[in-house]
């Protein structure tokens, strides 16, 4: 019997504290990683466009297809312009004409004004005089408005691309009659590119801006960085998701817009798994391995079953088989295996 008891507790002496609980360490940076999240989202551009006309002509040229792709300024469509350049030039000749019976009308009333100082002409005269002038140079001011009109008129028989962008559609065909708010031309900007994600409401902004924390796009195996732009407010009552608009802080080339991919939330600081975690009075933590010691490092913000984050040395030893029953400064020893040599 005494053989006996010696034998059952011959482990209990061994892993006393003369010797020290046999434990088995790891290194930090082996088992911490970094917390993702990942939620859907689309490439959107900024400007998708339908340019229509603003004058009533017929078409006479269509200068793209669909798939070209334009700069700013380029020719887009032309439309007759010969009725709006032939009302200019009525209206500048009316201009002429006004122009000639102001001149006309101001030596009308530096006669007179001479005449009245010789008293030769009724004051009444001098007034039905400027009476006369202001007239005819109010309508000149007004003719002149016009024809600035009608300039415009005569610019908008060309459809130019107001930016740089891809044409994705025509909308009308040449020879047909365009009128005001006629779609000519679906133009897509690509140069001006947002990407659009679809995340759970409790995802706000101190989240993505009060944390340590990496956004990606991720499109056909390849991460663009983006950085949070906006936020939406309101809920999308079908899905009960709430969006996010991101700009790409990356240089081009860029994903086109339509593309859809996923949005990562990476942390960029190192989580552990939550086994490793140990509760010790009212903290959690993990025992990390110093000089034959047992160190019990509380983590702030730890709560039971969630990774936690932590700001240790990933050189430090993390305690693992056998930290179920330590407690804090425990005489332990390192039994993990030796790497080979």
């Amino acid at each position: 019997m005494r053989y006996l008891l010696l034998i059952l507790f011959a482990p209990l002496v061994l892993a006393g504290d003369g010797n020290g609980v046999h434990v088995t360490t790891l290194p930090l940076a082996s088992v911490w990683f970094l917390p993702e999240q990942s939620d859907p989202a689309e490439v959107v551009a900024l400007n998708r466009s339908r340019l229509a006309a603003e004058i009533s002509a017929r078409i006479e040229r269509i200068a793209v297809r669909a798939g070209d792709q334009v700069a700013a300024g380029d020719l887009l469509v032309e439309l007759d312009c010969r009725d709006h350049r032939s009302r200019l030039a009525q209206q500048q000749a009316e201009l002429e004409r006004l122009q000639t019976q102001i001149a006309r009308a101001e030596q009308r009333l530096r006669r007179a004004r001479n005449l009245s100082s010789q008293q030769n002409i009724a004051e009444e005269e001098i007034e039905a005089r400027n009476t006369e002038l202001d007239s005819l140079s109010a309508q000149a001011r007004a003719q002149q408005a016009a024809i600035e009109q009608q300039r415009r008129n005569v610019q908008r028989c060309q459809l130019k691309a107001p930016f740089a962008g891809q044409v994705t559609a025509r909308l009308a065909s040449e020879a047909e009659l365009a009128s005001p708010g006629t779609p000519l031309i679906e133009l897509l900007q690509l140069d001006q590119l947002e990407l659009e994600a679809q995340v759970l409401p409790q995802v706000g902004e101190d989240q993505l801006l009060d944390r340590p924390m990496e956004l990606h796009f991720s499109h056909q195996q390849r991460d663009y960085p983006v950085a949070l732009a906006r936020r939406f407010v309101s809920i999308d009552p079908r899905t009960g998701l709430t969006r996010l608009r991101l700009s790409f802080s990356g240089k081009p080339p860029l994903p086109p817009p339509g593309a859809s991919g996923r949005l990562l939330r990476r942390l960029t600081q190192p989580h552990l798994p939550a086994d490793y975690l140990q509760r010790r009075g009212e903290q959690l933590g993990v025992f990390i391995y110093q000089q034959g010691k047992a160190h019990f490092e509380p983590l702030p913000g730890a709560l039971e079953g969630r990774p936690a984050a932590i700001d240790l040395p990933g050189d430090s030893l993390l305690i693992d088989q056998g930290r179920q029953g330590l407690t804090d400064g425990d005489a332990v020893l390192d039994s993990s295996p030796k790497p080979a040599e």
